[in-house]
């Protein structure tokens, strides 16, 4: 099948096999595109065996749901059956699993996702039947997408052998079709099956997530069986010393031997995976081996839609789009009450001494106290300790009393501003979920409003989140968060004088509020406007003088105002507070300019490591090894890394054009002219440029050879305010200084 062209798929390699069929990587010829191909061969071309193959195409296709596999077609070419899908890069959980137990915070992040694919397959009345290591697959940046609806059934009822169902040869017996470890005691005995089958596989799969090996083992197929059989209850006493009681309790419910003990259903289970999770960010102590995985405290600051990158502004909630210009950081935002953090090393949790359970007050307290201790833990959510103690508070608000909004809508807040940390499906969902409760239980809280404005603006959605925080102060007129939000969607539409109105409006409402300055920093910084940003950045500062966030902006801001040592001084006091990705970027961003450039790939490489999914970081990166003469044939692997993770950011966020400029900005860097003046065009059109985009278009009419476009965009580039010693030190711009046009330009705008 390799290399063989189908309809207008072509075969390009064989990704695996399994008991339904070949998976092949292939490219949709049409769409442009990366495919995954299950192809059922000739010799499995029986009816029982075509109507299960499409069976599961028809049963997958049917769940739209980020964690759940993607099918684009079902086809036949040739005598060949197939399914058409999306194609994941990443590894299966299996193959994690090869070098043992995981770390407790890929545990949870992994486990909640799987649940929440496994609660929009039961809501629609499909039972997998086949949990398993091998059907869920992690891509690099930790989604996970469970696959092979081969064995799902459709509706909850009788399986037996004996009625025509699939079945399996195991040394004599005959069991319904599936993986024996796997399996719950009726499935195994072919007894009827429903939901609680998937739960006790999940069981399965918990175990050897935590403790490295399966529940189950044996040396035959019948001895594993007589394990999963036999009445005695699985013993999980093992995982005690690797997990929280918590976690530990929910895996040995969930294998339960008989179903009537375990969960009643997998909302239930995904439930108590969030509260557990929750309360092991909240403080509990967590075995040793796990820390050195456990989430970091990578958090930075800024404004709600502006986006983010170091110098110069970003897209709305994700990460920023200048090449090698400062990470901005916060822009919208998520946090989970019960999820996990997928970045690395969790800091000390900044004086604030774990526990290992609520203490006899804290039980005490009612929904509305955990809601306020959660509302001052938000107050520094730049902080990952204190946002994930909101979270937990928020959490137990919502256990005291399920129907109190106030904790979703804290919640939802909470997940807005995770996902600004790292933007990622399950974090947007998480804030639209809590962000509905909020406003289902209770349409008058204008604090409702503003979670759902938020997560909309994520989602983006930005006129239904207009609408949502209008409301929000008409209810509650003066709300900082709400003003910003709006000042945030202003400024996503080019409107800087309402955007930055607004953002002001929010600074007198809440004086000792830092993020409303920090935010109006954010603003004047991408207008550049760089004193004024720095004189805001200050003001914000002396109300939080501990944010690394604010010290990285400020040394972006000095470095664009050509005070190198001022800027060093603010990235240093950032390193002392918080050394996240974002710092060690805005680092490298000032070593590059000075010429340093091993130095600068230094840094650079810390961001790639502390963040392997920003395409900014990887693009600084490249430029760095660009310049650099030991590395530069590592250049081209970081620009190809830069561009992937740029595209696919650009399926989000279709109508950013700084974005699309950044990638010009790759494409012209990797000695693709011809991509790279494509992508600007629509660049230089634009009706409202920013200064950072018109930069990036004389970089590339520049490297693509069209001298007379980039003495152009020089020229609106410099009359835009942007700063003129970036540009005199850009070495991408070493020839272009030579021409004397550039000269007469620089010294006829600086007038």
């Amino acid at each position: 099948m390799q290399g063989r062209t189908l309809l207008h798929y072509h075969f390009l390699e064989k990704l695996g096999e399994g008991g339904m069929g070949l998976v092949y990587k292939a490219r949709d010829e049409t769409l442009g595109r990366l495919v995954a191909i299950k192809v059922l061969p000739e010799a499995r071309l029986d009816p029982s065996s075509r109507s299960r193959f499409f069976l599961e195409a028809r049963t997958a296709s049917a769940l739209n749901h980020p964690n759940i596999i993607t099918i684009h077609e079902i086809a036949s070419c040739e005598g060949a059956e197939m399914i058409v899908m999306e194609y994941v890069e990443g590894h299966t959980l299996g193959a994690l699993l090869r070098s043992g137990p995981l770390p407790l915070s890929d545990v949870f992040k992994y486990a909640v996702q799987i649940a929440d694919a496994l609660a929009k397959a039961h809501a629609a009345g499909i039972i997998h039947r086949d949990i398993k290591p091998g059907n869920i697959m992690v891509t690099d940046d930790g989604l996970v997408k469970v696959l092979d609806f081969g064995l799902a059934k459709v509706q909850p009822g009788t399986v037996h052998a004996e009625n025509g169902a699939p079945t399996l040869e195991l040394t004599g017996a005959r069991v319904v079709l599936g993986t024996v470890a796997y399996m719950s005691p009726e499935q195994a005995s072919g007894d009827p099956i429903d939901a609680r089958s998937d739960i006790f596989s999940f069981g399965v799969l918990l175990f050897e997530m935590i403790g490295g090996r399966r529940p189950f083992e044996g040396k035959t197929t019948i001895e594993v069986l007589r394990q999963l059989l036999a009445p005695e209850a699985v013993a999980v006493g093992e995982l005690f010393t690797r997990a929280p009681t918590d976690l530990v309790r929910i895996v040995s419910r969930a294998l339960a031997k008989d179903r009537e003990q375990r969960f009643g259903s997998i909302d239930e289970m995904r439930h108590a995976l969030r509260a557990a999770h929750a309360s092991a960010m909240s403080g509990v102590a967590l075995p040793a081996s796990t820390s050195p995985d456990a989430p970091t405290t990578s958090v930075l600051l800024d404004s709600v839609s502006v986006a983010r990158p170091v110098a110069q502004e970003a897209q709305a909630a994700s990460a920023p789009t200048k090449p090698r210009t400062f990470r901005r950081a916060l822009v919208l935002v998520l946090a989970a009450a019960a999820i996990v953090v997928t970045l690395v090393n969790l800091p000390a949790l900044r004086g604030r001494g774990a526990s290992s359970g609520r203490t006899a007050t804290e039980s005490n307290k009612s929904s509305y106290q955990h809601f306020t201790a959660g509302q001052a833990f938000m107050k520094r959510h730049d902080r990952r300790a204190d946002l994930d103690r909101a979270i937990t508070e928020f959490t137990q608000a919502i256990e005291k009393d399920p129907n109190y909004a106030p904790g979703y809508a804290g919640l939802a807040d909470a997940y807005y501003w995770k996902n600004a940390l790292n933007t990622d499906a399950q974090w947007k969902r998480l804030a639209m979920e809590s962000a509905t409760q909020a406003i289902r239980l209770n349409q008058d809280l204008g604090i409702a409003h503003t979670a759902m404005g938020r997560a909309l603006m994520i989602e983006g959605r930005p006129d239904e989140a207009e609408a949502h925080l209008k409301r929000a102060l008409e209810q509650e007129p003066g709300q900082a968060a709400a003003l910003i939000s709006l000042a945030a969607i202003a400024a996503e539409r080019k409107d800087l004088a309402t955007a930055e109105a607004r953002y002001r409006e929010a600074a007198a409402s809440a004086p000792q509020d830092w993020q409303p300055l920090a935010e109006l920093g954010q603003l004047l910084y991408k207008s550049a406007r760089y004193q004024e940003a720095v004189d805001v950045w200050e003001q914000s500062a002396k109300l939080v003088d501990d944010s690394a966030s604010l010290h990285r902006q400020l040394g972006a801001a000095y470095h664009m105002l050509g005070n190198p040592d001022a800027a060093a001084k603010a990235f240093q006091r950032a390193l002392q507070i918080e050394p996240n990705a974002a710092v060690y970027n805005n680092l490298g961003t000032l070593r590059f300019f000075q010429g340093q450039y091993a130095d600068s790939v230094a840094a650079f490489r810390k961001a790639v490591e502390l963040r392997a999914n920003s395409y900014l970081f990887w693009g600084n990166l490249g430029d760095a090894h660009r310049w650099n003469p030991p590395t530069r044939h590592e250049a081209a692997d970081a620009y190809a890394t830069a561009i992937r993770l740029a595209l696919e950011a650009t399926k989000a966020r279709s109508s950013d054009l700084d974005l699309r400029a950044t990638i010009a900005v790759y494409r012209a860097k990797s000695g693709d002219k011809t991509g790279a003046a494509a992508d600007i065009t629509t660049v230089d059109h634009a009706p409202k440029p920013s200064p950072s985009m018109l930069f990036k278009s004389t970089v590339v009419h520049e490297l693509t050879g069209n001298r007379k476009a980039a003495l152009a965009s020089l020229e609106r580039t410099l009359q835009a305010g942007y700063s003129l010693r970036e540009i005199q030190t850009e070495p991408e711009l070493i020839s272009l200084r030579t021409d004397p046009q550039f000269h007469l330009i620089a010294s006829r705008v600086s007038k």
